[in-house]
């Protein structure tokens, strides 16, 4: 049975992205994952996060002159994943 990929799962970026495109390295930001201080959603074995969610993280515990890196649109773009199959 297939489902239909919803808006949210349509924004999800690799951590790695997000690193390549910040100042934070992949470690760190998976850390802040585990610590559950940045929001992100595990894919098959993979973490993902949105732009949103990052600018969150950013704008309420970054120190000032890591605020200024917020994500815009141009940087990262979102990885659109197949439709996913759920087996019963």
């Amino acid at each position: 049975m297939r489902r239909k990929v919803s808006n949210d799962e349509k924004k999800l970026i690799s951590l790695r992205n997000i690193s390549q495109n910040s100042q934070y390295s992949p470690v760190y930001i998976s850390l802040l994952v585990q610590r559950k201080k940045l929001k992100a959603k595990k894919v098959g074995r993979n973490y993902f996060t949105t732009k949103e969610w990052f600018n969150e993280y950013l704008e309420r515990h970054a120190r000032d002159n890591k605020r200024d890196m917020l994500v815009s649109n141009e940087l990262i773009k979102p990885k659109v994943e197949a439709e996913t199959r759920i087996e019963e």
